[in-house]
């Protein structure tokens, strides 16, 4: 995948005026990508996919949802849209990985790392799929892979080990380093790592009454509820590319980001 973007809100009733504020920072799609679009409707995960060709239109038509992720790009000439696709689901979790550098060796070693559960579930051959697998198996290992309340700190703690782990590996090969951005939400939190020289970035979108969406414009009556939410509105969006760098931070190598529910950053590293 070459465009991974997460989206999450404190208010879900307005994650389509959310979206629409948010869709102008990151690149336009390209045609003949595949799309993969993952939201939640009312606990329920939904994916859908868009192959090349397909009009993407879809993949912005969110459900009533606090958070969102989207995975943009290329498949292999031997790769389909039904295993290969992204995002990648496992129970309540979504989760989109954009690889850059992964040798053979390493993709052999991360899969024999896996619990026999994990390795029998994989559906192809990417790199993408096995780092996803092994953040699974990070989640596992803190007690916190079904747990919908996870703490951030956890979730954090599972990111920045899946990146260890996989440059540990790397280190025994004595092979290139890997590079790889990890997007991953379980409906209630939005997180994010990036290691070797791939990016992510993020920001946070504060409240404003106008809305295009809802046909708020000036002058705005402020004692009418539609405008007060849509001033207490936040919406952070994650993206490994955006369409002008200015307002965003990017995360560093081995870093993880994680956004609570409220709206709380936890970086660790």
């Amino acid at each position: 995948m070459n465009q991974l973007t997460g989206l999450l809100t404190n208010n879900s009733r307005l994650a389509r005026c959310e979206l629409a504020r948010a869709r102008p920072l990151w690149p336009a799609w390209h045609d003949d990508w595949v799309v993969g679009a993952g939201a939640y409707d009312d606990g329920t995960v939904l994916t859908r996919r868009f192959g090349r060709g397909v009009p993407k239109a879809g993949a912005l038509e969110l459900p009533v949802s606090p958070v969102a992720l989207w995975a943009a790009g290329t498949l292999g000439v031997s790769q389909s849209l039904e295993d290969d696709g992204q995002p990648f689901r496992f129970r309540q979790w979504l989760v989109a990985c954009d690889v850059r550098a992964l040798s053979t060796g390493l993709h052999r070693l991360l899969v024999e790392s896996l619990p026999d559960f994990l390795r029998a579930s994989l559906k192809g051959s990417t790199a993408a799929e096995v780092i996803f697998l092994t953040l699974v198996a990070q989640l596992r290992s803190t007690g916190r892979l079904d747990d919908s309340e996870a703490p951030p700190a956890a979730v954090a703690l599972a990111l920045t080990q899946t990146g260890k782990l996989v440059k540990q590996l790397a280190l025994e090969l004595t092979g290139p380093s890997p590079a790889f951005a990890l997007l991953a939400t379980n409906g209630a939190l939005l997180s994010a790592t990036c290691v070797g020289p791939a990016t992510v970035s993020y920001r946070m979108l504060e409240g404003e009454p106008g809305c295009a969406t809802c046909g708020l414009v000036p002058p705005f009556d402020e004692l009418s509820p539609r405008v007060r939410d849509h001033r207490l509105r936040r919406t952070v969006v994650v993206s490994t590319q955006v369409a002008d760098p200015a307002g965003w931070k990017t995360l560093g190598d081995e870093a993880a980001l994680v956004v609570d529910r409220r709206l709380g950053l936890t970086l660790s590293k």
